[in-house]
Formats: structure tokens, C-alpha cells, sequence
């Protein structure tokens, strides 16, 4: 079976790069702040520290329970091994999402962002979307496809990508 492989970087990777540019993207923005007397906050301190911890726990969550669906249908939680793909999983959170643990990587750099309480790592954490589409999912995806048939067609007519 023919079919695009993923990016080199393996997700968990790409999130954490993606946390590091937030970061770094934090402390440049608190010098410009302080030399430029303009704002980049989001909220007060209370509500983004409530925020992102509701966030964390949510994203936690979602890709724990994700990864136990894999686990319980025997299938493969390695995106990097797409041959490892033995199930199309459908149940659970699959049914809200097509891709929960991407959705969990993203609320918790938008968890970030809020915790870091700056709106250019808010910013950031959007970029993160288009990246795991375009170098990640959308070779899932084509897979998938092949693997599975109509199954996994009629699976994306009716679930959406993120959410």
C-alpha cells in the first residue's frame, strides 16, 4: 500500500516545539512590552491560571482516554508506524473527533498560552493546527483511506477532523 509517510518529527515533538517557541515568544514579548508600554496580556492573573488548568485537565484527559480506546482495540498509538493501524477506532471521544490526541496537544498549548498569559503564545498555538494537518494527519488520513474503504469515508463524513 502506497500512501504518504508523516513528517519527520513525531507529534509529541512537534507540540513541544511548539510549547518552546511559546515560551521564547513570552520572554520577547515581555521586553518589548516593558520598552514599548503596550500590553500583550489576555486576561487577569485568576482567570488565565483558572483557564489553563481547567484546559490542562481537559486535555489530559482527552488524550489519555484516546490512547486507552487504542490500547483496548489492540491497535497502534505510534503515529509515526501507520502499518501498525489494525482497527479504525470510532467509539468513545472518536466520535466527537477524528484525531482526540492531536485535539488534546492543542488544548494544552492553548493551556500554555493562557497560563503564560501572553496573546502572542495564543497566537502561536493556532499555528499548530494547519502544521499537524498539512505533516501529520493528512497522511494518517490517506492511509487510512486505503486501508479501511468506505468505512473510514463514511467515518469522516460524519465525525470532523478537529472538532
Amino acid at each position: 500500500m502506497k500512501t504518504s509517510k508523516p513528517f519527520l518529527l513525531p507529534p509529541i515533538a512537534t507540540a513541544l516545539l511548539f510549547f518552546a517557541l511559546q515560551y521564547a515568544t513570552r520572554e520577547i514579548t515581555v521586553t518589548l512590552t516593558e520598552t514599548f508600554k503596550i500590553s500583550a496580556h489576555i486576561f487577569d492573573n485568576v482567570t488565565c491560571i483558572s483557564l489553563s488548568a481547567i484546559l490542562s485537565t481537559i486535555s489530559t484527559l482527552l488524550i489519555g482516554i484516546s490512547t486507552f480506546q487504542f490500547w483496548r482495540d489492540r491497535t497502534s498509538v505510534n503515529p509515526r508506524n501507520f502499518e501498525g493501524t489494525q482497527t479504525l477506532v470510532v467509539r468513545g471521544v472518536f466520535r466527537l473527533t477524528r484525531n482526540p490526541m492531536y485535539l488534546g496537544f492543542f488544548l494544552l498549548l492553548v493551556a500554555l498560552g493562557f497560563f503564560l498569559d501572553n496573546i502572542v503564545s495564543m497566537i502561536i498555538a493556532v499555528f499548530f493546527i494547519p502544521v499537524m494537518t498539512r505533516l501529520q494527519i493528512k497522511p494518517e488520513e490517506q492511509y487510512l483511506k486505503e486501508k479501511f474503504g468506505e468505512s473510514y469515508e463514511n467515518y469522516c463524513a460524519n465525525v470532523r477532523r478537529w472538532l
